[in-house]
């Protein structure tokens, strides 16, 4: 299962003593935006429709929504350029 910005739930995830949110910023900003842009939002009657409706916030959030820290690029523009260098 992928997460409403792509955190894939399968596979093995390494264990670390939890601190302050400061230390891992870029985490907490992704969670403020999901809570904000996605689970606020959605509304589902099953399994089902959540699993589509996450798969288009996912869809959404990597391949159309502008990213400031990517000056405005999508993730996916800005892993083309890197992937074309």
């Amino acid at each position: 299962m992928t997460g409403c910005v792509g955190r894939s739930t399968s596979g093995s995830n390494s264990s670390r003593t939890p601190g302050p949110p400061r230390l891992n910023g870029k985490v907490e900003r992704s969670h403020a935006t999901d809570e904000s842009e996605c689970y606020q939002l959605l509304t589902y009657k099953g399994d089902q429709e959540l699993e589509k409706k996450l798969a288009e916030w996912e869809t959404f959030y990597n391949l159309h929504r502008p990213h400031g820290a990517h000056g405005g690029q999508t993730p996916f523009e800005v892993l083309q350029q890197r992937l074309a260098s």
